[in-house]
């Protein structure tokens, strides 16, 4: 059984996209079904309560055959029997930040599959806690009802992510501030493309965790 510190439970369009740090490999990881579908709403509610972030998580993984080269932190959910345990305290969160540039590849939103494949299997990634400079947040410029994260790296590169947090979203709607210290969870998606354009498909990037201090 794996115990996952909750660090991204973001919305997709067929569900929820779970993503967290393994506490006894110290490895990121993101349970998925074996359909490759988003993992059901209702199955995210454990002991009667929604999962948040910093929810310690335990559950039955397994690792896929073979290791996807977009998203190698994929581990197949073999059941259901998912256990809450203690909450992982906000000041631990602190070490699992990677100050690693660029974030995920590439300094802008997206990178090219080409790119990620030319990569040795070790330096592939898909998740990344970030301490983002100068964070604020705005509407896209395309789709008012979305929200995107504007923010620096360590090495000055820039970022305009789009915020897939469900409880981040809800504050910005409600004209809620978001602390500037707040840690972002990094995540990039597989290949994907717009089915009304000739462009090729990208990985896209969204911030699926906005988790702020105490």
């Amino acid at each position: 059984m794996a115990r996952i510190a909750i660090l991204a439970n973001s919305k997709r369009f067929d569900g929820q996209c779970l993503g967290g740090i393994d506490l006894d490999t110290k490895e990121w990881v993101r349970p998925v079904t074996k359909s490759g579908d988003g993992i059901p709403v209702e199955r995210c509610f454990v002991n009667g309560k929604f999962l948040t972030l910093l929810d310690i998580l335990e559950l039955d993984l397994i690792k896929p055959r073979i290791v996807d080269e977009f998203q190698c932190e994929n581990r197949f959910i073999r059941n259901w029997r998912w256990k809450r345990k203690r909450r992982l305290k906000r000041d631990a969160v602190k070490k699992y930040v990677e100050s690693d540039t660029p974030i995920l590849h590439s300094s802008g939103d997206r990178v090219a599959p080409d790119d990620l494949l030319v990569l040795p299997p070790e330096d592939w990634k898909s998740l990344q806690l970030v301490r983002p400079r100068n964070l604020r947040f705005g509407r896209h410029y395309y789709d008012p009802n979305r929200w995107v994260a504007h923010f620096f790296d360590r090495a000055g590169n820039s970022y305009s992510l789009k915020v897939t947090d469900p409880v981040a979203t809800r504050k910005l709607e409600g004209g809620q501030s978001i602390s500037k210290r707040s840690l972002l969870t990094v995540s990039m998606a597989k290949p994907w493309s717009h089915d009304d354009t000739q462009k090729p498909p990208m990985c896209y990037k969204v911030v699926a965790a906005v988790v702020e201090p105490n």
